[in-house]
């Protein structure tokens, strides 16, 4: 895999091991199947949650949350996920991502996702976003195989490339992408006003035709 492509001054190549906390399990998957069974799951909320693939949209409700109790917990230990992890679907939707919120307690994660502890030295925002860069999704399809469904393994994972600047480039990247997502945003709701106008202007046009009011009338 080609590591060395033209880089800004100051840039460098790491592997994305390199950019994770100092630990074992800094980027680690789910337990095996057999380890977090059907039978594991608990109907109390207060239990430790289980995330999925359609937590990583962003939606953690108790509707889209099952739990396990706190002693499986434990021994799901290596599996852990904290407030600010990255999450990463590596079968089957291979490359969707997420960030565990903050605010919400530990949680564990299934075989079908993975998890990224990033250092506190890089900005975790932008390695989320370059996750989701096209480069990225291109790099991520050389180690994906596909048998019944897409998949990936960590190992080859935690060997990706990233491009990484100095911290404050870093933080400046970000700021400025999110601006420019914010102006997007503001573009696109500005664009379905636009279209509900257009919507409204083209059944008055129609209601004015068909009553005589569009053209000169005899």
């Amino acid at each position: 895999m080609e590591l060395h492509k033209s880089l800004p001054t100051g840039w460098e190549w790491k592997k994305l091991i390199e950019i994770a906390e100092d630990n074992k399990n800094a980027i680690v998957d789910g337990p095996f199947g057999s380890n977090l069974k059907v039978s594991d799951y608990i109907k109390s909320t207060e239990g430790v949650p289980v995330l999925t693939t359609k937590n990583l949209d962003g939606v953690y409700d108790n509707e889209n949350l099952r739990y396990i109790s706190h002693e499986k917990f434990k021994e799901l230990r290596r599996s852990e996920v904290r407030g600010g992890d990255i999450l990463v679907a590596k079968i089957g939707s291979c490359g969707k991502t997420g960030i565990y919120p903050k605010n919400m307690p530990s949680a564990i994660i299934p075989a079908n996702l993975l998890k990224i502890s990033v250092k506190d030295s890089v900005n975790k925002m932008y390695v989320y976003y370059y996750l989701n860069s096209n480069g990225f999704r291109n790099k991520l399809s050389e180690i994906t195989t596909a048998t019944a469904q897409p998949a990936f393994a960590v190992t080859k994972f935690r060997k990706l490339p990233i491009p990484l600047p100095n911290r404050q480039a870093q933080d400046d990247i970000v700021e400025k992408i999110e601006e420019l997502f914010s102006q997007l945003d503001a573009g696109v709701a500005g664009l379905k006003r636009a279209q509900a106008a257009l919507k409204r202007y083209r059944a008055s046009v129609l209601k004015a035709a068909f009553e005589g009011r569009l053209v000169p009338q005899d």
